[in-house]
């Protein structure tokens, strides 16, 4: 499992969550950011954590496209993932 969160407070409270569960260290579930140095380490979900190779089976986005700039170019990397 792949997690993406795109607020830095969501992101590092899923994280520990995941930490303090186990799922971390076992390998269940990697955290993947939009800030990476693609991105020039700013938000950016199409560079910074969208693999655009068909790999993802399934993307969950719940209440989230609503609060990302230009969400429809957002929501063609999640069907290109």
């Amino acid at each position: 499992t792949q997690y993406f969160g795109i607020g830095q407070m969501e992101k590092s409270f899923a994280e520990y969550r995941f930490q303090k569960r186990g799922y971390l260290q076992s390998g269940l579930v990697t955290i993947k950011t939009p800030w990476t140095e693609a991105s020039g380490w700013k938000f950016d979900p199409i560079k910074g954590g969208l693999p655009r190779d068909g790999s993802l089976g399934a993307i969950l986005a719940i209440d989230v496209l609503e609060h990302i700039p230009n969400y429809h170019i957002v929501a063609e990397a999640m069907v290109d993932s």
